[in-house]
């Protein structure tokens, strides 16, 4: 059983003091505000004279319901009636001790006046959303490092929710399928002399639910708003940055290429096909199905 967090930090500054890592005593008083001055309380032990400064400004507030705090009060119980693989149920794991005892700690001391911050150590698990912020931060500060002076447009390409059941006994195969049609269109329409003639740059992230956490198979593509031709030279799409390529005939190219490379993987043998989709079992209503995917560029 985990102890409350109050608890935890006066366990762990008795710990540090006892080793005599920390001055012991009584604790130096909190000012009623941070506009307020710490007064002088002379020199501590290991530690040098300290000047009068101001507290900083308060942490801010922290969101009433977090991810960590609903599997701290539900994870044993969905665990105990969901079957999770082993990355699953390290990743809750992970999430529910992030910044706990559980994951040890480190203590910030001040060399001026001898205040102690306790802080517990992150998780550093990937799926941790207290722990991505940081990461997430770094990642946008070097993609933007990467960009050149030029125009980008967004493009998603999207499954119908009927490949979704498929997706789950077929997750590579309808992936890598997803990726290999959309890339293979756009570099298609940016070939073409008619909307380019240019050889075009981009970079795609997969989705696979949306933003209410149903299944929703998509991924984003950042394009370059033009390309290089055959001499090396830029290109600019003709309609000044209205638009890069048609939408709907977009979609029309890439239903075609994923429909066909579905029913290869069919043909081969490559394609899982759960009983609750038997009807998907017919070339004729699986072809069908796969249609509905029209949101393109």
């Amino acid at each position: 059983m985990r102890l409350p967090e109050d608890v935890e930090r006066r366990h762990i500054i008795s710990e540090l003091e006892r080793r005599g890592i920390l001055p012991g005593g009584e604790p130096l008083p909190v000012p009623a505000s941070p506009a307020d001055i710490r007064p002088d309380f002379g020199s501590l032990p290991g530690f040098p004279e300290h000047p009068v400064i101001p507290l900083p400004e308060p942490a801010p507030v922290r969101p009433e319901h977090e991810v960590a705090g609903i599997l701290r009060l539900h994870g044993e119980e969905y665990r105990r009636t969901h079957r999770l693989t082993q990355q699953q149920a390290k990743a809750m794991s992970d999430i529910e001790e992030c910044r706990t005892g559980e994951c040890g700690f480190h203590a910030d001391v001040c060399g001026e006046c001898g205040q102690v911050e306790i802080q517990f150590n992150s998780c550093h698990n990937r799926h941790c959303p207290k722990c991505q912020g940081a990461a997430k931060r770094k990642w946008v500060a070097a993609r933007l490092g990467e960009l050149m002076p030029i125009l980008y447009c967004h493009a998603v390409f999207t499954l119908p929710d009927m490949i979704f059941p498929l997706c789950q006994h077929n997750q590579q195969l309808i992936y890598d399928l997803l990726f290999e049609s959309a890339a293979e269109t756009l570099k298609a329409f940016g070939r073409d002399p008619k909307w380019l003639g240019a050889e075009i740059g981009f970079y795609g992230i997969l989705h696979t639910w949306g933003q209410t956490m149903w299944a929703h198979l998509h991924v984003h593509f950042i394009v370059t708003g033009g390309g290089l031709n055959e001499d090396g030279e830029w290109v600019s799409p003709e309609h000044g940055g209205r638009f890069l390529f048609p939408v709907c005939a977009v979609s029309k190219v890439f239903r075609g290429k994923f429909v066909v490379g579905l029913k290869k993987a069919y043909y081969d043998g490559n394609l899982t096909i759960p009983d609750e989709k038997a009807e998907l079992r017919t070339p004729h209503r699986r072809s069908h199905a796969a249609s509905h995917g029209k949101r393109g560029a």
